[in-house]
């Protein structure tokens, strides 16, 4: 959670896309390369309002299940 600013509602809907940001000497990569490795998990990344008063991002990522075919050697 973080109790700052937050992330300006001008760019809440674009937050994740690459060289997007609010801040001045910021590139915008961060949050895009975050939730390309989210989804490349096959988990899913969320912009959520903190009770803090500033952003919160929560990530879900799913259990990989025990798999009866694998060979111990």
């Amino acid at each position: 959670d973080d109790s700052g600013e937050g992330v300006a509602e001008a760019i809440r809907e674009r937050v994740f896309q690459p060289f997007v940001t609010a801040r001045i000497h910021g590139i915008g990569l961060g949050l895009a390369i975050a939730e390309r490795f989210v989804l490349a998990h096959g988990g899913t990344i969320q912009l959520a309002q903190s009770p803090l008063g500033g952003a919160r991002f929560v990530v879900c990522l799913p259990l990989e299940e025990a798999r009866g075919d694998e060979v111990e050697t």
